[in-house]
């Protein structure tokens, strides 16, 4: 058995509101953390059999609503909530998400828990995290595959390859549906949050495409030696790229770049990795052993980690309360998001002879974590600050590149 103490949950739990309330976020009651019980929630099945009925604050989250009612949470399959149409954000309040006292959410109970993985040997697989089972598998060219994204209705999959193509694949069957070519390799691809607009960096430029007929809409020169990573930020916002320079930031309204994240001492000593927070205020970028944390509205730097050895791939946790860092001495660390203390050091076989740990990715839900390293990517079940090794997922040949959860 494992799971996070009381101590831990409460803990975190604690560190976030106050983080809210210090960003201006959130305003607390005269007497408490959180204003005394503001509502009561009834979570319904699709169906519409009331599930739970839950007295919750207005500033807590869906996992706060999962603690007041552990049976929500049974199951090890993904879940969404949905009010009404919209699907509700594990970062965002409840306020936020616009319930109010008589509300009612809907839980969609997802069977299975898919990842996909990227590898030097030429293909995409897409795994059952469950049962380690390979459901797919697409590809099988002689160039290496160095990125995968999953659409935000999982019903399609972008790889990048080495070749200069991106390729779109549908996520059941693994038809290819088109390719998109580039001049030179392209080592990173992802789609916007609406699932309309497909980004890819190759060179010193990002290229962004329209989805549904593969048109290039544009091209942005972001770099002067090379573009390692690009992400947009879960509101759509917000476009970000690693290279050079550090970081830039780029609004998908103008397609300017708005920011330059980069400090007096850097002097392009190249980049690795960049990731959004859930509710888009702020954005990780990572500089070899360097971790910075920068507010996106401002382009302030908000504080930095050194950590031993390259740090190759950067994740959030969906609550926003944890960070996981990929390195490259065979570990990856999980830290607190507002102490940035370490909570664990995730080590096992799954990363023999101290091999490079280059991706990692956090499931929709936050309860499984998914890293790659040499040959094979690992599967780790997640609850608050602990996690344990549940399997690896082995069939490529060479080196996995990128793992990511399917939405």
């Amino acid at each position: 058995q494992f799971g996070p103490s009381s101590q831990c949950e409460g803990r975190l739990r604690a560190a976030r509101t106050e983080r809210l309330v210090r960003e201006g976020r959130l305003e607390l009651s005269p007497s408490a953390e959180c204003r005394e019980i503001a509502m009561r929630i009834a979570v319904l099945s699709v169906a519409g059999e009331a599930l739970a009925e839950v007295e919750a604050e207005g500033c807590w989250t869906l996992r706060e609503l999962e603690v007041a009612s552990p049976a929500l949470a049974v199951g090890r399959g993904g879940r969404r909530y949905l009010h009404g149409e919209a699907i509700v954000s594990p970062a965002t309040s409840l306020e936020e998400a616009g319930l109010a006292d008589g509300s009612h959410l809907t839980l969609v109970r997802l069977s299975q828990v898919l990842v996909a993985s990227a590898s030097s040997d030429g293909t995409a697989k897409v795994w059952d995290s469950e049962s380690g089972e390979c459901l797919l598998t697409v590809g099988g060219g002689v160039q290496d595959m160095f990125s995968v994204a999953f659409s935000p209705d999982g019903c399609m999959l972008a790889t990048a390859s080495k070749d200069g193509t991106v390729s779109l694949w549908t996520a059941r069957l693994g038809e290819l549906l088109r390719t998109l070519q580039c001049a030179s390799p392209v080592k990173s691809v992802a789609f916007s949050p609406s699932g309309h607009m497909l980004i890819g960096v190759s060179g010193n430029d990002a290229f962004l495409w329209q989805v549904a007929s593969g048109e290039l809409l544009r091209t942005l020169a972001v770099g002067d030696t090379g573009v390692d990573a690009a992400a947009f930020s879960p509101n759509g916002s917000w476009f970000a790229a690693a290279h050079d320079l550090e970081g830039s930031l780029w609004s998908t309204v103008s397609w300017e770049c708005v920011h330059v994240l980069r400090r007096p001492e850097c002097r392009g000593t190249g980049m690795c990795a960049v990731a959004f927070s859930p509710d888009s205020a702020q954005l990780v970028v990572s500089c070899f052993g360097l971790v910075r944390l920068w507010d996106v509205s401002s382009g302030a730097l908000v504080r930095q980690l050194h950590v031993e050895g390259y740090v190759w791939s950067v994740a959030f946790s969906p609550d926003g309360m944890r960070l996981l860092l990929a390195r490259s001495n065979g570990t990856a660390l999980m830290i607190s998001t507002d102490s940035w203390e370490t909570l664990q050091t995730l080590t096992c076989a799954a990363f023999p002879r101290h091999d490079d740990v280059v991706s990692v990715s956090f499931s929709p839900d936050g309860s499984r974590v998914a890293a790659a390293a040499r040959y094979s990517a690992s599967v780790w079940d997640v609850q608050g600050c602990e996690a344990r090794f549940l399997r690896m997922l082995e069939g490529h040949t060479e080196d996995v590149n990128e793992v990511v959860f399917c939405p």
